[in-house]
């Protein structure tokens, strides 16, 4: 087994043993072709999810996912997100999920057992929720990745912390 640096060496053709670098050909059993995706965002937005004043979830997030805990966004009344963008922070995403799952599920009997129609999100707590992911991602070296968690894997993608 051996790692090759596609980028020193890129990918010259698929051959019927495997793959041809500019360094030679790597005998392979299986080629997986991973062409990339558009985490967090793309999936929420190809839902055509719209809020308050028929706002798209694109708009407010042009320059990036704004979130309270990755689970709720301004705009969007009664919108929870289970493991949405910045609702990681480096944590077991399986054990995040039953997290967010739980919490939810405790937000709507809350609402439901005090007559409350809705809860948003708040422009304050995004900022103050975005300021603690950022703080957390600086600790590391994913800010300085060219990675899908910082969405640099989709050409115009604004570079933020989305995990």
């Amino acid at each position: 087994m051996a790692l090759v640096d596609l980028r020193g060496t890129p990918i010259e053709e698929i051959t019927p043993r495997g793959i041809r670098t500019s360094a030679g050909e790597h005998a392979l059993d299986s080629i997986i072709f991973a062409t990339g995706f558009d985490a967090f965002g793309g999936p929420l937005f190809q839902m055509n999810i719209r809020g308050r004043g028929d706002k798209r979830l694109q708009d407010p997030w042009s320059e990036g996912p704004r979130t309270v805990l990755g689970i709720g966004t301004h705009y969007f009344l009664n919108l929870f997100m289970v493991t949405g963008p910045q609702s990681g922070v480096f944590f077991i995403l399986t054990r995040n999920i039953k997290h967010h799952v739980d919490g939810i599920a405790k937000c709507i009997a809350h609402l439901r057992a005090t007559d409350y129609a809705s809860i948003e999100a708040t422009t304050t707590g995004e900022e103050h929720w975005n300021t603690r992911v950022q703080q957390a991602a600086d600790a590391t070296l994913v800010p300085a990745m060219d990675s899908w968690w910082v969405g640099a894997n989709i050409p115009g993608k604004p570079r933020v912390i989305l995990r």
